[in-house]
């Protein structure tokens, strides 16, 4: 190995633990975000078969949640356990992105320049904190990937293990449904190029062997889910976290892999742009600055308040926006006394509320205490307890 391959390896793989250590520290110290309370509140708490049979929520991610309800069952429930899934998956994907690139690349440093693209971009950077499928799906596609496109050594004769492949695309959509339109334009893709090794196949075999596995899987996962639908779909486009690490990879493959990275780069690029889609959820809130972040910080005054006193129960009425953050923070914080919250508790027989700033002005003229405020939250409490 030449010394500018070995530079350029260690320089990756620094790069990758820095952009993991960072990860990392940001499950700890931000606070959790309204989708990933859903997800611990009504799936990862519940039983198994409840998270199987939910009607469709973009929240409820099968495999993710699956995936958090396992873990939970070894951690006391904290923001970075819910959220430690989501940086195994990270690790995850840098591994096999960086397996990919080597393989299908014509030069190490090559490899070594897309594989970067793929450890830090600046989806990657946003999503960091968010417990979520996305990376275990993207990684699970760069995975199918790399079963599916020749490497430049491989011979015409050899035939790529496609049935894996589509076991793992269909994994993908496991993780995060929205992976569906990369497997389904991989699927497309291959089978007008003839990548599966490079000759033409009867029709029965590819469907049979590449489409029909896949297929079962994500049956078997999500028809449960839709056949209880009963509002309309709404989908985060997480794939986006792929388009810098397809564009860099298009540019550093042999002649012939371009021909699916590229048509695959330019239809994620336009997806979320097509007038039928506008309905589709768009990037999350990229670094979590939203009005929840100041929960943990209230949650723990009233917790500090309740303890003072022998309270065996309470009535807590809080912001729509705040009631899921609140919901977890009951049990992150061990609140018993205070009763679960919901959207269509009165304002009457309350003992304490947690407001944002615009909802302070509709509240009748009554008595009350300002205990705590954090980042705009306010702990209020009824007459002068």
């Amino acid at each position: 190995m030449k010394y500018s391959d070995r530079f350029g390896r260690q320089a990756l793989i620094a790069l990758a633990v820095l952009v993991f250590l960072w990860a990392a520290y940001r499950s700890v110290t931000v606070a959790l975000t309204v989708s990933e309370a859903i997800t611990y509140n009504h799936y990862a708490s519940k039983p198994v078969i409840e998270i199987l049979t939910a009607p469709y929520n973009q929240a409820n991610q099968v495999l993710h949640s699956l995936l958090c309800r396992l873990v939970l069952q070894f951690f006391r429930v904290t923001e970075w356990s819910l959220r430690l899934p989501g940086l195994l998956g990270l690790l995850f994907y840098f591994w096999i992105a960086i397996r990919l690139c080597q393989a299908v690349c014509k030069t190490r440093s090559r490899a070594l320049l897309a594989a970067a693209v793929f450890v830090a971009n600046p989806f990657s950077v946003g999503w960091l904190p968010v417990s979520s499928g996305s990376w275990m799906g993207a990684g699970c596609v760069l995975w199918a990937m790399k079963f599916i496109l020749p490497k430049p050594a491989e011979q015409d004769s050899e035939t790529p293990n496609v049935f894996i492949a589509s076991l793992l695309m269909a994994a993908a959509i496991g993780f995060n449904i929205s992976f569906l339109f990369v497997a389904v334009a991989i699927v497309l893709l291959i089978l007008h190029f003839n990548f599966w090794g490079r000759r033409w196949l009867p029709l029965w075999t590819a469907v049979n062997q590449l489409v029909l596995p896949g297929l079962l899987l994500v049956f078997a996962l999500w028809a449960i889910s839709f056949l209880n639908l009963a509002g309309p779909v709404h989908l985060d486009l997480v794939f986006v976290v792929l388009i810098p690490g397809l564009c860099a990879l298009s540019f550093a493959v042999q002649r012939n892999v371009w021909r699916v990275t590229v048509p695959l780069a330019c239809f994620l690029l336009l997806l979320p742009w097509i007038p039928e889609f506008d309905t589709f959820g768009t990037v999350p809130d990229l670094f979590h600055l939203g009005p929840e972040a100041g929960m943990p910080r209230v949650a723990r005054a009233l917790r500090d308040r309740l303890r003072r006193g022998k309270i065996r129960s309470i009535q807590v009425k809080t912001s729509d926006r705040l009631v899921e953050p609140m919901n977890f923070y009951r049990r992150r914080y061990a609140l018993g006394a205070v009763q679960p919250v919901r959207r269509e508790t009165s304002e009457e027989g309350v003992d304490y509320l947690i407001l944002l700033p615009q909802d302070l002005a509709s509240l009748a003229v009554k008595p009350r205490t300002k205990l705590f405020e954090y980042r705009g939250i306010v702990l209020l409490a009824e007459g002068s307890r």
